[in-house]
C-alpha cells in the first residue's frame, strides 16, 4: 500500500498547473478547485514514497510567474495569485526554504505567498483535466496568454518543456 499525501498550490487558472503535476512520476491525481477564498487551486495527491514534496514545490515554481502581483499571466485578480498551502509543519518549513531561495536566487522580492491550508472545494467536472480533454483550445489559450514564452524568460533552461 503505498504512502499518500496531499498538496495544495495556486498558481493562476487552475488548468495550468494540472498538467505539469499529472506529469510527474508518483503523482496519483490532480483536483482543481477552489479554497475558501475563492482562489483557482489544484490539489495534488501523490505517493510520497515515489515523489518528495520538495520535488512538487520546484514543479509549481517552474510553472508560475514569482513576480506578477495581480494574478497569473492574462488571468488577473485575487482568484489567481499564487500561494503554496502547506499541509503540515515539514511542508510549511521546505515551502518557506523554498521561498527564501527563490527571493535570494533572483535577488528581489517573489509575490508568491505561503498560507493556511484551507479548505479545499472541487471545481465542476468540466474543469477536470481541462487541458486533456479540450487540447487545442487549451494550448490556444496558453499561447494567448504568452505563458510558456514567459516562463521561458524567468527560468531559462529550467522552464517546462
Amino acid at each position: 500500500m503505498a504512502d499518500t499525501a496531499t498538496a495544495l498550490f495556486a498558481g493562476g487558472n487552475f488548468h495550468d498547473l494540472e498538467a505539469p503535476f499529472d506529469r510527474l512520476p508518483g503523482v496519483i491525481s490532480t483536483e482543481a478547485g477552489y479554497t475558501g477564498d475563492d482562489i483557482q487551486t489544484v490539489r495534488v495527491s501523490y505517493d510520497t514514497e515515489k515523489v518528495g514534496y520538495d520535488t512538487l514545490l520546484t514543479t509549481y515554481w517552474r510553472n508560475i510567474d514569482p513576480f506578477d502581483k495581480q494574478g497569473q499571466f492574462c488571468d488577473q485578480g485575487q482568484s489567481f495569485r499564487p500561494v503554496i498551502y502547506p499541509g503540515s509543519d515539514s511542508e510549511k518549513a521546505l515551502a518557506q526554504e523554498s521561498l527564501a531561495a527563490h527571493q535570494r536566487r533572483f535577488n528581489t522580492s517573489v509575490t508568491v505567498t505561503i498560507g493556511e491550508k484551507p479548505v479545499f472545494r472541487p471545481a465542476m467536472a468540466w474543469h477536470q483535466q481541462y487541458y486533456l480533454k479540450n487540447p487545442s483550445k487549451y494550448l490556444f489559450y496558453r499561447l494567448v496568454c504568452g505563458r510558456d514564452a514567459r516562463l521561458r524568460e524567468i527560468w531559462g533552461g529550467d522552464a517546462p518543456q
